[in-house]
C-alpha cells in the first residue's frame, strides 16, 4: 500500500522545515540539505559542489526514513559505504517521525552524519 498522501505532506512540511533550519543562508553555497520521497520512504541527503567545480553537486545519504502502512510506523535506516540502507536498531519504530528525525540530528552513534 502506498504511503498515504495526508503522512506524506506532514513528513514533507517537517522535512522541508528542518532541513532551512539546519544549514544557514550564508553557507548554502557550499552546502545543501534537501530530501526526496521514493515510494514509502522518505530520503535525507546534503549535497555538496563538485570537488572538480565542473560537475553538478554530490549528494550523499543521511538517512532514510520508511512507512510501514499497515502498522502506521515509521522505522531509519541508514547507509553504509557499499550504498546499501541498513536499519537502525538502537532505536523502535516510531509512530512518532519526529522521534526518529531527531534521532538522527543527534547522531549518538555518528553512523548518520560522520
Amino acid at each position: 500500500m502506498p504511503l498515504p498522501p495526508a503522512e506524506k505532506e506532514r513528513v514533507g512540511l517537517i522535512l522541508r522545515e528542518y532541513c532551512e533550519e539546519k544549514v544557514p543562508l550564508r553557507v548554502r553555497d557550499q552546502l545543501q540539505l534537501d530530501f526526496r520521497f521514493d515510494g514509502n520512504n522518505a530520503i535525507l541527503f546534503e549535497r555538496r559542489p563538485a570537488w572538480d567545480g565542473r560537475k553538478d553537486w554530490i549528494e550523499s545519504n543521511v538517512a532514510k526514513f520508511r512507512y510501514f502502512v499497515g502498522r502506521a510506523e515509521w522505522e531509519v535506516y541508514w547507509c553504509d559505504r557499499n550504498l546499501r540502507w541498513r536499519r537502525y536498531d538502537l532505536l523502535a519504530p516510531s509512530r512518532r517521525f519526529t522521534t526518529l528525525l531527531t534521532e538522527v540530528d543527534s547522531d549518538p552513534t555518528c553512523i548518520f552524519w560522520g
